[in-house]
């Protein structure tokens, strides 16, 4: 490798996130032939004292100057700004932007390749390339991304690269603009009979509430403001005072559908507590879908309780379940036992990764995480994430990158949906 040029100052830096943080020069793999083949010139010219090959060893320097020079000054002045969801997906695509745009007044970058430098152990997005950057109007390219596994992702450092014009040398710049992505489980799809369609009606822990609304019962009496209906106006008691009052009515909310996931023990394999994850969340959105307000609880090392109240609450839900450690980093409660015992004498919805929460585990309303594939559609696969690691003889590794076969996702689900409060 070639040392590094000059870096951009640091003040520079911390005021312009679009400024490289470093550049360098890094061989290809045509470079070693090139100058095998360069000096196999330059000594036959020696010792023949051939001016032809003289001339060739010349061209042959003069190509890797040129190789070093014509596309360097363009791609120093060039500037990059990438634009990065803060919300993903496990198995869903997401688009990560680029805008380029060059400082120089007469030259272009050509063939460039953006890059993420990976981090955190979870697929960065792909690779794309640039065919020329002009001074003026800034280039835009995107990317698709599909992020493997739940995480809270840094996205820190990418890199643009060229080896134009001959591809001796790669020029590399590296950019540092730092986003945090939260990255949610795999989405579940359920089967219409499952998850809270399961769990009879009386289960939901909180009675019928009542907030302000437009209905027929009148919760309070408050004073007239302008753009008040005259029809609301309470004239026998505003008649009774000084002030003009109006009725506010209620309306009767949805009654609280609570799920409660049961924290992993040591033993707990990965695969398992992201399935649980993975089935709380599945569970909350179809509970979304069919009308009843969710409360989440996680009950961790730090208790978090997540209330999701219309679509727009799940992704809220998602972020939370993004930032769940993992197994190994996932101490229960001091009291979990009796947020357990609470939960199960409130009639909530208890996904566990283990399904051993008590002595007397027939008598819980628990689903477990390895009974999945209960609660699937007909047709549907797990997200890989959420299935145990492969094997790593050759058999394994072939079936791990062809995937299930058509016959494997077309099969009909053999095990039937276990209501909540019967015995695995």
């Amino acid at each position: 490798m070639i040392p590094d040029a000059r870096p951009a100052s640091r003040a520079k830096r911390a005021s312009d996130p679009t400024v490289p943080v470093s550049r360098r020069y890094e061989p290809t793999i045509a470079t070693p032939v090139y100058a095998a083949v360069s000096l196999f010139l330059a000594i036959g010219a020696v010792n023949s004292q051939n001016n032809l090959l003289f001339w060739a060893f010349g061209v042959s320097v003069a190509i890797m100057v040129i190789s070093g020079l014509i596309s360097g000054p363009a791609l120093y002045n060039l500037r990059v700004r990438r634009e990065a969801p803060t919300k993903a997906r496990a198995g869903e695509t997401s688009t990560v932007r680029y805008t380029l745009w060059s400082r120089s007044r007469r030259s272009r970058a050509f063939a460039l390749v953006i890059e993420e430098v990976p981090e955190d152990g979870v697929t960065a997005p792909d690779r794309v390339g640039v065919p020329t950057v002009a001074p003026s109007p800034p280039t835009r390219v995107s990317v698709d991304w599909k992020p493997d596994r739940r995480a809270v992702v840094t996205l820190k450092r990418f890199e643009v690269r060229s080896t134009f014009p001959f591809g001796l040398l790669r020029k590399v710049l590296v950019f540092e603009q730092p986003v945090s992505v939260r990255v949610g489980p795999a989405a579940i799809s359920l089967r219409s009979d499952a998850g809270p369609a399961s769990v009879p009606a009386s289960h939901a822990t909180s009675a019928v509430a009542r907030r302000v609304g437009l209905g027929d019962q009148i919760h309070a009496l408050r004073e007239y403001a302008s753009g008040d209906s005259l029809r609301q106006v309470a004239w026998r008691a505003s008649a009774r005072g000084e002030d003009l009052l109006v009725r506010q009515h209620t309306d009767a909310m949805a009654p609280t559908f609570d799920i409660f996931l049961e924290p992993p023990s040591t033993e707990t394999p990965s695969h398992l507590w992201e399935r649980a994850i993975a089935m709380t969340c599945a569970a909350a959105e179809r509970a979304i879908e069919n009308g009843r307000r969710v409360a989440v609880h996680f009950p961790l090392a730090h208790a978090m309780t997540v209330r999701v109240d219309g679509r727009p609450g799940i992704s809220t839900l998602l972020n939370a379940a993004a930032e769940l450690p993992s197994v190994v980093d996932a101490p229960r409660a001091h009291d979990h036992g009796a947020i357990l015992a609470r939960a199960i004498a409130a009639n909530a919805l208890v996904i566990s990764a283990t399904g051993r929460s008590s002595d007397d585990p027939d008598a819980l309303p628990i689903v477990t995480a390895d009974r999945a594939e209960s609660w699937l559609a007909r047709g549907v696969a797990l997200h890989p994430s959420l299935l145990p690691e492969p094997t790593q003889g050759r058999r394994g590794l072939r079936a791990r990158w062809r995937g299930p076969t058509a016959a494997e996702q077309s099969a009909p689900q053999t095990s039937a949906a276990v209501p909540v409060g019967a015995t695995p």
